[in-house]
């Protein structure tokens, strides 16, 4: 992959995965992207993504995308997004 990942469609298309986290709580959820573009316009930028923290319903998060891990061993918990 050349250059950071900087729009939901780029890590699509990279099938990454999103760690999203809540600034004021700082509760953390990892999503797969491909997910999220279902929900939000493929252009939207990560910094500029639109989520309401769930436990305490803050709007201010942080955005970062990441590969999957090949290993089982390193398992990763994803969530599933059903309505946004």
């Amino acid at each position: 992959m050349a250059g950071p990942i900087r729009t939901l469609g780029e890590a699509a298309r990279h099938n990454m995965a999103l760690r999203i986290g809540c600034k004021a709580c700082k509760r953390t959820a990892d999503y797969l992207a491909s997910d999220i573009v279902r929900f939000q316009p493929a252009g939207r930028g990560l910094e500029a993504l639109r989520m309401v923290c769930k436990e305490c319903g803050a709007r201010e998060i942080t955005v970062s995308a990441f590969e999957l891990p090949r290993k089982r061993e390193n398992e990763v918990v994803i969530w599933r997004p059903t309505v946004m």
